[in-house]
């Protein structure tokens, strides 16, 4: 009898897990049919059960957000400050203006000069720090620091399918600690 109740969880498990993943193909499916509106060509009719990846923001998958955290980041062989985030989809790099879309908020500076570099096809980010980390912290006893993306402002990071970072509700930010 336990081994046929097992069976029957495993099967109710599947069945729910590869639920999301049919509605999906079916709406994929539904949007190839779209058609614009006869009596309006700019109108575009949207179907009922869309494709939700292609709604979905542009979200900062690691570091998490609104956290302290003790991960993320290193120094490179200089010595500079290196933080890294990972996109859940390609960013339209010309929204990322460092400095300005982007703060690295540093104890003593504000606002740190960093430049950028883009991996996996614009979802991973590294940025680096053009001061070393010693001039950045003062290690009284421990370096704090955050880093704070735009999605809120004039200057709001977007993905490449034209999507702002957190549906354009929230800032990303996520604090960091270096142990003096």
């Amino acid at each position: 009898m336990r081994l046929l109740n097992i069976i029957s969880l495993i099967l109710m498990n599947v069945g729910l897990i590869a639920f999301p993943f049919v509605l999906q193909a079916e709406s994929s499916m539904i949007l190839e049919k779209n058609e614009t509106s006869s009596t309006d060509a700019n109108k575009i009719v949207t179907p009922h059960g869309a494709n939700i990846s292609a709604t979905l923001p542009l979200l900062v998958v690691y570091p998490e957000g609104n956290q302290i955290s003790p991960l993320g980041f290193s120094t490179d062989a200089e010595g500079k400050l290196q933080v890294e985030v990972l996109f859940n989809k390609p960013v339209n790099t010309s929204t990322f203006i460092p400095g300005t879309s982007n703060i690295l908020a540093m104890e003593t500076n504000p606002n740190a000069t960093v430049t950028v570099k883009w991996d996996l096809n614009n979802r991973f980010l590294t940025i680096v720090t053009r001061d070393s980390l010693n001039s950045l912290c003062n290690f009284d006893p421990d370096c704090n620091f955050a880093l704070r993306l735009d999605a809120t402002g004039p200057h709001p990071i977007r993905a490449a399918d034209g999507t702002l970072l957190n549906g354009g509700f929230d800032d990303y930010w996520s604090g960091f600690v270096i142990v003096g």
